[in-house]
């Protein structure tokens, strides 16, 4: 089960509704409130959907490679060519960008106080 449908069940909103309301509040451009608050939703068809498909992309990108958590859904074809994205070169560039996971962490750790 999804994350959101816990919160939602136990708290009557999600993550994603907390985060954009916060970035709503801390003035943040509309491009990335959207894009956070429908990032799990791929067939949002609104206002920034492009953000929002994106972050929704690379989120079933990551969980299907075991690096993010949650249940993972199948990538249409047809979502890449809504962003006009190349299938092959995105999942080249996710595969190679996993291969590097324990030197991202490395250099995250190093940018922590």
């Amino acid at each position: 089960i999804d994350s959101s449908v816990t919160e939602h069940y136990l708290l009557g909103i999600t993550r994603e509704q907390i985060a954009a309301q916060l970035m709503e509040n801390w003035g943040m451009p509309d491009e990335v409130t959207l894009a956070i608050r429908f990032q799990k939703n791929p067939a949002y068809d609104g206002d920034c959907q492009v953000y929002a498909k994106l972050l929704w992309l690379g989120r079933q990108l990551l969980t299907t490679r075991g690096v993010a958590l949650g249940a993972g859904e199948a990538v249409p074809q047809s979502c890449y060519d809504d962003l006009g994205l190349d299938r092959d070169a995105v999942e080249a560039q996710f595969d190679e960008l996993v291969s590097s996971k324990d030197s991202i962490m490395a250099m995250a750790g190093m940018m922590s106080p």
